[in-house]
């Protein structure tokens, strides 16, 4: 679009007028697609054993695994069960807790099991911290997940040697898996989690579990970072579209209230708070649309106090949308270009208090040929 016009017209500020047009275009909006993947950023490291665990059910040939990762050593512990319940969870949570002890973060997503009020009293009696990932995102629980992954391929796998019951080919897996060195420590994950090199058939030397964790994450993160841009952010205030996975419409109109992580926020959807990640948010233009959901209750800006904003990560910088912009009016549509002042003087009223500071543009440089 940008292109077609410069090919007949040309004025100042003709890119941004383009952008205004298309950013404030009901169809436009309704129908965008997925904004680009944000950035890695890898969970921290825990440094003790048992200190954050991340939790997941997977289902195998009808079959469930409630399956506990520990962060620093990579020690999985599976259970087979027939129900998913919140009662079994509380149970089998309970079995690791006489085990091993109690840990500092439990990490989930949004199941019921892991929501309820029963998970909730307990995590709070025993003075558990539990993260829960935002909503349709299962990348934010990658430790979880990719083991899931590597569950139902090591039984799949099993499945062909006869005479091997499941709990026989789940523990098989399961001994192997923890004597076998761990891409990201470099290390078996019973080394670390038992504090003592199990009798096994392999041995291998102890690299600098530090510096290798480290340098692994570097190097998938410039990996997974190549080709994309950086890290967009929003700032407590700014109208968002935000993906809407149950509704008719695509996306729903709403207010960021609060930065929750690097990549989450707190977002206010009509009279609903919203968790959500930021792969699911784009900026909103200044045009008041209708979407097909049933009415809501508008809620004043001027109401909403955020809370202090958290700081933005090093190495991430935010998008267009955090640029402090000067009061305008209301009509979205392109300014046209101000006229020459006269020689007569001009006077104006004082200025009230601006709360950004003032942008003073400069001369355009043009080549006197």
């Amino acid at each position: 679009m940008k292109s077609l016009a410069r090919s007949y017209l040309w004025w100042p500020s003709l890119d941004k007028a383009i952008e205004s047009v298309v950013q404030n275009c009901t169809a436009c909006q309704l129908t965008r697609k997925q904004p680009a993947t944000a950035p890695l950023i890898p969970w921290k490291w825990p440094v003790r054993v048992w200190q954050r665990v991340h939790m997941d059910y997977a289902e195998k040939d009808g079959v469930y695994f409630f399956v506990v990762v520990d962060a620093h050593s990579k020690w999985p512990e599976v259970f087979s069960t027939s129900s998913t319940t919140t009662y079994k969870t509380i149970e089998m949570l309970s079995h690791l807790f006489a085990a091993y002890g109690l840990p500092e973060e439990i990490v989930s997503d949004n199941g019921p099991q892991f929501v309820s009020d029963e998970m909730l009293h307990l995590m709070k009696k025993h003075g558990i911290q539990h993260t829960r990932v935002p909503r349709y995102h299962p990348a934010s629980n990658g430790e979880a997940e990719r083991y899931v992954q590597i569950l139902k391929q090591a039984l799949r796998t099993s499945k062909i040697e006869p005479g091997k019951t499941l709990q026989l080919r789940l523990s098989s897996f399961l001994f192997s898996y923890r004597s076998t060195p761990h891409t990201v420590t470099g290390q078996t994950p019973a080394e670390l989690f038992l504090k003592r090199t199990p009798r096994t058939r392999l041995s291998l030397p102890h690299p600098n579990l530090a510096q290798h964790v480290e340098e692994h994450q570097t190097k998938v993160k410039q990996q997974h970072d190549a080709g994309r841009s950086k890290t967009r952010g929003f700032l407590p205030g700014d109208m968002v579209l935000v993906r809407n996975f149950r509704g008719k419409d695509k996306w729903q109109r709403g207010t960021v209230i609060l930065r929750i992580g690097p990549l989450a926020y707190q977002v206010r959807v009509g009279e609903r708070m919203c968790h959500v990640h930021i792969d699911h948010l784009l900026p909103a233009g200044d045009a008041e649309f209708t979407l097909n959901t049933p009415e809501q209750k508008v809620i004043p800006l001027t109401s909403v106090v955020p809370p202090p904003f958290l700081p933005v990560p090093s190495g991430v910088t935010p998008s267009k949308s955090l640029e402090p912009t000067s009061p305008g009016p209301s009509d979205p549509g392109p300014t046209p270009i101000p006229e020459a002042p006269t020689s007569a003087a001009i006077t104006t009223s004082p200025d009230p208090p601006r709360r950004y500071p003032k942008r003073s543009p400069k001369p355009v440089k043009r080549l006197d040929l």
